[in-house]
This record gives C-alpha cells, sequence and structure tokens, in this order.
C-alpha cells in the first residue's frame, strides 16, 4: 500500500453528455468494486445554499454508493456520487 499514488482531479466542466465514465469504491460494503457508465445529463449552474453547483447524471447501476468516485478515461476524478439534491424549486 505504500506505492498509492493520490488521483488526480480532473475538470468537470468538460464533462459531456455520453461521455463513459466509471465508479470506483466500496457499495454497500462491497471492497474493490467498479462500475461504468455514460454521463446521461449535464446541469450546469444548479442553484444551491452554498451557490451554483455543477451536477450531471449518470446510466450506472445503483450500485453505485454515496461517496463513490466518478472517474474519466484518463483516470481523473471528476465527481462523486452524493445523495438526492434538493432545493426548493427541484429535485433532481
Amino acid at each position: 500500500m505504500n506505492d498509492l499514488e493520490p488521483v488526480e482531479l480532473g475538470n468537470s466542466y468538460s464533462v459531456k453528455q455520453s461521455d463513459l465514465v466509471l465508479a470506483v469504491g466500496s457499495p454497500a460494503g462491497i471492497v474493490h468494486s467498479t462500475n461504468y457508465g455514460n454521463i446521461s445529463y449535464v446541469a450546469k449552474n444548479v442553484q444551491t445554499t452554498d451557490g451554483n453547483t455543477r451536477v450531471f447524471y449518470t446510466d450506472m447501476a445503483g450500485n453505485a454508493s454515496v461517496g463513490t468516485f466518478i472517474i474519466d478515461l484518463e483516470g481523473k476524478m471528476i465527481g462523486w456520487v452524493t445523495d438526492d439534491f434538493k432545493n426548493e424549486n427541484s429535485r433532481i
């Protein structure tokens, strides 16, 4: 484990619909789990209590649990799976 390197951060603003992405994490305690899918929708500048946030959706199976990293095909982290996104005008 001493030879592990940190994941490089990617640019989530370069994500486009139909891009292939990977999810890496431990959903439901299943260690060393990966999943893949496509970006199915990109919502730009969604208003949150902390300001504007970039949100994108994937068509990955539901076993990508909260906190799972989303990785682009260059191996860079472009996001992570979060809980339901809510504000007073919408639910995404």
